[in-house]
């Protein structure tokens, strides 16, 4: 509003100083012409801060608009997605054929998981170059959000003071994911923020950046297995997945992990490689500072992570497991935020009540993590993947997470590959669609030789395609998708065919009536020379009996020669008509 308060002031003192110098010019210049000029000067300044105007407006509406969407719900212990609530996200056409870094926040309930996701939300605010994308058309929790598909494109990472800790102007102050202190739960199910920002970088990859808050686990209302599930599906998707503790990490929060740990036990028997990207430990209240310093503790993961002798063999194998899911674990240990926080008092997030040291870790971790050399892009057997497609992935993990136990670890891995194969299938028909159109678009219609050795081109590049992508180890479930591959490319082959035929025959009636055309403009055009001709003869034959008369009577000017020259006159004038 400051800003509005400013450009008002700035147009109400040059209209006012535009009137003065217009008055001064009536003296010498004529008094209508200087009203007209100065009536389209004023205008032109009304419009141009008018602009301005709206558009600063603009911005504060859409800042205030985002809003965090649910994007998986719990109910009576089932799992649903809003599907239409994705599509509107990641199927926008700015987003969804990017590479997608997904960062989800994890862990016990009311350990400040939210609070953590607004510095994120802070940090990329700051990078952004435009204003950008929100979820269009409908009102969530209250929330009109505005019709626009522009991404909030990530341009600036040099921003020092993005956390803006000494702003008057309301700037100092958190906002975004819903917070609050006490024993309330906040968040249930997984819930996604409506603004996906973006990164292009130098060399061509172009970046979508995803934040997902999950429910807190082990709360008063959900079952060990309900929140087993939501973890389940945050930790499948994400690229970098922060699991959030207080003051430590215990040995029930590793056995948090033990299932995606035996995941990871098959996932690298069939793709040889580990199957999760990023698992990072944020230790909120870190007490024992003087031994392990605040901020990246490699030495604390090495601690929690290694074996002893004191250890049992099953939490030895824990613990090689969980090694073995991860390509990279870090641990992050932050100081107490202050006691406004804790205690539920600094509800607006007011970065003045916090404690400065917290401010500065949080200053050190959000830009470790969303700097652009630092962004994660999200892979899944070793195929980086596009945001469209998280789409297939939540949707799959919901349906095979939605029971009431949750399923075998290779029955998870069983759903992690055919999502992969359905997607890889769909790509691989749509570049034999996209080289069919190509051909099609060449010329109106081929012989069916030909179009069939084109055919036979795209469907071995397709195919091709689809062999050699990387894929898990389920021979019968490969063969099956490469089969249903091979058919829709023949249902697509006689589609080409179909239209193939239709357009020979339209050409075919087009020559038709192009001969037909060229037929009877010929006939009128002959007709018209025939016609032409015979004129001519009539008016020389005319002339001739004309000319005939005419010398018999003044040359000749005998009766008898002008007699035959008007026979041979008449005559000349009758064979010009019948020729």
């Amino acid at each position: 509003m400051q800003k509005t308060s400013i450009l008002l002031f700035k147009y109400r003192f040059l209209i006012l100083r535009t009137n003065t110098c217009f008055s001064n010019f009536q003296k010498y210049i004529v008094p209508q012409v200087t009203t007209t000029i100065r009536t389209k000067m004023q205008n032109f300044i009304f419009l141009l801060f008018f602009g301005a105007l709206i558009g600063d407006q603009i911005q504060i509406a859409y800042s205030e608009n985002a809003t965090a969407v649910q994007i998986v719900h719990l109910e009576n212990h089932s799992l649903r997605v809003d599907t239409k609530m994705l599509n509107e996200i990641l199927g926008n056409e700015n987003i969804k054929d990017r590479r997608v870094m997904i960062f989800s926040i994890a862990g016990p309930y009311r350990k400040g998981k939210s609070f953590f996701l607004n510095f994120a939300l802070k940090y990329l605010h700051a990078q952004v170059g435009q204003i950008g994308f929100r979820k269009s058309g409908s009102s969530v929790d209250g929330w009109l959000l505005k019709q626009n598909h522009f991404p909030l494109k990530y341009v600036k990472h040099d921003i020092s003071d993005w956390i803006g800790e000494d702003a008057v102007d309301g700037n100092n102050e958190l906002h975004g994911f819903k917070w609050s202190g006490g024993q309330k739960q906040q968040t249930i199910g997984i819930w996604m923020w409506s603004e996906i920002f973006t990164h292009d970088f130098d060399n061509g990859d172009r970046v979508a950046i995803v934040l997902l808050d999950t429910q807190g686990i082990f709360d008063h209302e959900s079952t060990t297995t309900d929140c087993t599930k939501t973890f389940a599906i945050s930790i499948m998707v994400s690229s970098v997945q922060c699991y959030n503790v207080m003051q430590n990490v215990q040995e029930n929060n590793l056995q948090d992990l033990d299932y995606f740990a035996a995941y990871g036990r098959l996932a690298i028997e069939q793709m040889n490689e580990k199957p999760f990207q990023k698992l990072l430990f944020l230790v909120r209240d870190w007490p024992y500072a003087d031994e392990v310093d605040y901020g990246y503790a490699p030495k604390y993961v090495r601690l929690i992570l290694s074996n002893n002798d004191k250890q049992s063999p099953a939490m030895h194998e824990l613990r090689d497991r969980i090694n073995l899911s991860f390509k990279k674990i870090e641990a992050f240990l932050m100081p107490y935020p202050g006691t406004a926080v804790a205690e539920g008092k600094n509800t607006n997030g007011d970065l003045r009540q916090m404690d400065s040291r917290f401010v500065q870790s949080v200053k050190e971790i959000v830009p470790s993590i969303f700097a652009p050399e630092n962004l994660v892009v999200k892979q899944i057997n070793g195929q980086k993947i596009r945001a469209y497609d998280l789409i297939a992935y939540i949707e799959k993990y919901a349906e095979i997470f939605n029971s009431n136990t949750l399923p075998e670890p290779k029955t998870a891995l069983w759903a992690t590959a055919e999502t992969s194969l359905l997607l890889l299938q769909r790509d691989c028909l749509k570049v034999y669609v996209e080289r069919m159109q190509e051909i099609m678009a060449r010329r109106s219609d081929y012989e069916n030789s030909v179009l069939l050795e084109h055919h036979q081109l795209a469907r071995t590049e397709a195919l091709s395609r689809f062999q050699k992508k990387k894929k898990l180890h389920f021979p019968d479930l490969v063969s099956s998708y490469q089969s249903q591959l091979d058919m829709d490319i023949a249902m697509k082959y006689k589609f080409y065919l179909e239209l193939n035929k239709n357009r020979k025959a339209d050409r075919l009636k087009i020559e038709e009536l192009q001969r037909k055309s060229n037929k009877q403009r010929q006939y009128i055009t002959d007709g018209t020379h025939q016609e032409g001709r015979g004129h001519v003869k009539n008016i020389a034959a005319t002339g001739l009996g004309g000319v005939c008369v005419y010398l018999g009577w003044n040359v000749a000017n005998f009766p008898y020669v002008v007699v035959a020259c008007s026979v041979l006159g008449v005559a000349a004038s009758v064979f010009g008509r019948l020729g």
